[in-house]
């Protein structure tokens, strides 16, 4: 996907995620942070010197709000499949 691809999917991605639409149940939330939690591509970053967040350096995503949408997935296959 190119940049204007991915600048695109992540503004819906977080507008999904504020709004709560296609929001995950709280434990498939749980697992996805958990895995996320340990996995070495994601990175604590700190913005404007103000607040730290955690970053997916494969897709580029805010871990916290990608983790809530219901249809997202990782994209190196971590996070189990929703049923």
């Amino acid at each position: 996907m190119n940049c204007c691809g991915k600048v695109l999917t992540g503004a819906v991605g977080l507008t999904k995620a504020a709004l709560q639409i296609s929001r995950a149940s709280e434990q498939t939330v749980a697992a996805r942070r958990d895995i996320c939690r340990t996995c070495a591509h994601a990175e604590k970053r700190t913005v404007a010197g103000l607040v730290q967040v955690r970053l997916c350096n494969q897709c580029g995503c805010l871990i916290k709000a990608k983790s809530v949408i219901q249809t997202e997935t990782c994209p190196l296959g971590l996070w189990p499949a929703i049923a």
